[in-house]
């Protein structure tokens, strides 16, 4: 992503610039503009075996993390979990949900 300085009449642009069909585009992100390319998505078919079980197994955590969090007691324990792992064990975990969607995937996958 590269951060773009746009003349003050376009400052506030976002979007696919022009000629239409570019692979980049304008957003805003934290008050500053940047340009990004557009992600290249796979043929679903062309997945080996391997990609489709491990995409089905995080879905699956995915979706019990959800329904976890949703549960202000269990949250809490995640919560308290998540904590202990950042600030004692110093794993890089930014966000709750993503911590507890992979301590559920080690947990079910590894079964």
């Amino acid at each position: 992503m590269a951060r773009v300085k746009l003349n003050k009449k376009f400052e506030k642009y976002t979007g696919t610039p022009p000629p239409n069909g570019s692979r980049f585009y304008l957003t805003n992100r934290y008050g500053e503009t940047v340009m990004s390319h557009y992600p290249i998505h796979r043929d679903p078919n062309s997945l080996t075996e391997n990609q489709k079980v491990s995409n089905g197994e995080f879905a699956q955590a995915r979706q019990l993390a959800d329904a976890e969090l949703k549960d202000p007691v269990k949250h809490a324990e995640w919560l308290q979990k998540w904590h202990h792992a950042v600030t004692v064990e110093g794993q890089n975990y930014k966000t709750l949900r993503g911590f507890t969607i992979a301590q559920i995937r080690k947990q079910t996958c590894l079964k």
